[in-house]
């Protein structure tokens, strides 16, 4: 039984190790998606890295998780978001602060969805994601964009320039039909090799400074040995002087202790 407990837990450590192992392999960027219920979030997600469409509605329970492969072994880790407010504060700690994409969607046939592009944007900015974060503004179901009450794409710029949202990072899609989604996944792809980049930017600059800082300490040290090397050279030769000078002054019988 015992024999049993420890190679159960060699086999967890291995699947462990095995799993760090792999995250370190790849580059992988995470993307947060947010933003009202039923403004289409988890269809989007599911076009993007699908290519389909289910005709139902499953509100999301604090937090789906799903991985999409972008080019060159790089990957998008996708958090697709619950907007129900009573999972927000977990959501907040655990994901959007990780977030170096940050997708919010709004339904284009409702108006509150729209305007609370505000909200989001607000907690886009409270989070610790806010500052070198991409955000992205996904305007979703505008297959039904010409029905009444529709907002429309002027008011949606309006609402993107009063909330600092880039009007290129505007990206209208629709989920059901799947227009709109390649420009999505453009913009996306854009943005997680501009991270990359960055990223990559940043890690041989720091590697830059290690190396830096341990040739600094090399050559502190080596100079350190040089002054202590000479040092003992010169006590040795001013001894070894004055052991000389004494036994020149001492009869020639007599026997110098050392």
């Amino acid at each position: 039984m015992k024999f049993k407990k420890f190679l159960a837990l060699i086999c967890t450590f291995a699947f462990m190790l095995s799993n760090l192992i792999n995250v370190h392999a790849i580059n992988y960027v995470n993307v947060a998606f947010v933003g009202d219920q039923e403004t289409g979030k988890t269809s989007v997600v599911r076009r993007i890295r699908e290519g389909t469409f289910k005709n139902e509605y499953i509100s999301t329970v604090g937090t789906d998780y799903c991985t999409w492969q972008i080019e060159n072994n790089n990957e998008a880790r996708i958090w697709d978001l619950s907007g129900q407010e009573r999972f927000w504060n977990v959501i907040k700690c655990a994901y959007l602060n990780a977030a170096k994409i940050v997708t919010i969607c709004s339904n284009i046939t409702c108006r509150d969805s729209i305007d609370n592009v505000g909200k989001w944007m607000e907690k886009v900015k409270k989070s610790r994601c806010s500052e070198n974060a991409v955000v992205i503004w996904v305007i979703n179901k505008i297959e039904l964009e010409e029905t009444e009450g529709a907002v429309t794409r002027a008011e949606i710029e309006a609402k993107a320039k009063a909330n600092d949202i880039e009007l290129e990072h505007i990206i209208y899609t629709s989920a059901s039909t799947g227009k709109g989604i390649e420009d999505l996944r453009k913009t996306l792809c854009r943005s997680a090799n501009e991270f990359f980049a960055t990223d990559l930017a940043a890690r041989k600059a720091a590697e830059a400074e290690v190396n830096a800082a341990l040739g600094r300490k090399l050559l502190t040290a080596t100079v350190t040995a040089a002054v202590v090397g000479a040092v003992i050279g010169t006590i040795r030769l001013i001894r070894n002087w004055l052991v000389n000078n004494r036994a020149r002054s001492l009869p020639n019988n007599y026997e110098i202790k050392t």
